[in-house]
């Protein structure tokens, strides 16, 4: 099926609007916010680690963090479920309402004032969930790894992170997961649903087929490595970016092109288990 271009607005806007803040004298401001994300993993001798348990494991949770190393969440009946927070506690909360549970780090969160960015103040928080747990998870700050790993494959409703310059691991999840960042850096093993990418610069590893994936890859430099080690993965993968490449070794498939779209690549086996797109300037593929 043939697709507009109509994700190109994604890089594009980040563009427009790196200047605009470029133009009002906002630079220094955004030099500070990215050169945090970039800092040495955060220790501090003075923090606390402090564990909660949960009244209402079946509602939809959200995370909210200023500068933090690692975002746990795991999905393990063998471990008491519950969470633990590594950090500066003084600000640190959870609040449960009747369908929405939300942990927050700090009272001034980067997302709503910038005054938050600056705050380098947890290690970790860690999440454990039943399972069978069917709801919805979303992740929002400067968070430096994100890992949600599943024992068994759990299906959620949806899976949602937000945040700079993040490495994200998702294992034994079947969702609709949507991840957003600057730049990113993202492991999925056994992945099924739909996983939209939305970046600057991103590169994607994506291994141990067992259900359909669709991803959808959107920004202006995107790489995805596919491991394919018997050759057997069936696969549809289709461009609308300005270059490409695209290698299959074992299939015997090279291609790059300059102003690709159009007819997508194509391979046919009995484990026709994957569907990619990817919409903006440089992307490249790699099967092996």
């Amino acid at each position: 099926m043939k697709r507009s271009a109509k994700r190109l607005w994604i890089p594009v806007v980040m563009v427009i609007v790196g200047l605009i803040f470029t133009g009002i004298g906002m630079t220094s401001l955004i030099t500070g916010v990215v050169n945090t994300t970039f800092k040495p993993e955060i220790v501090d001798t003075n923090f606390q680690t402090e564990t909660f348990q949960l009244n209402a494991l079946d509602s939809n949770f959200t995370i909210k963090t200023n500068n933090i190393n690692n975002v746990w969440i795991t999905f393990d009946d063998s471990k008491p479920y519950g969470g633990e927070a590594t950090g500066d506690l003084s600000e640190f909360k959870v609040t449960e309402s009747s369908n929405t549970t939300t942990i927050q780090t700090a009272r001034d969160i980067c997302a709503i004032t910038f005054t938050g960015c600056f705050k380098s103040n947890f290690d970790h928080i860690t999440l454990n969930l039943p399972e069978s747990y069917t709801g919805s998870i979303t992740v929002n700050g400067l968070v430096q790894n994100v890992s949600v790993h599943s024992q068994s494959l759990t299906t959620l409703r949806s899976l949602d992170i937000n945040a700079l310059n993040t490495h994200v691991e998702i294992q034994n999840i079947d969702a609709k997961t949507e991840l957003n960042a600057m730049n990113l850096d993202v492991s999925l093993f056994n992945v099924s649903g739909r996983t939209e990418v939305n970046s600057i610069n991103s590169k994607n590893e994506v291994s141990e087929f067992q259900r359909p994936l669709f991803m959808d890859v959107n920004g202006m430099n995107s790489t995805v490595t596919i491991a394919d080690p018997t050759g057997e993965l069936g696969y549809h993968v289709s461009f609308e970016s300005l270059a490409t490449s695209f290698s299959d070794k074992q299939a015997g498939i090279e291609r790059d092109r300059f102003f690709s779209s159009g007819q997508p690549i194509i391979k046919n086996t009995s484990n026709n288990l994957l569907t990619l797109e990817l919409d903006g300037l440089n992307q490249s593929v790699v099967v092996r």
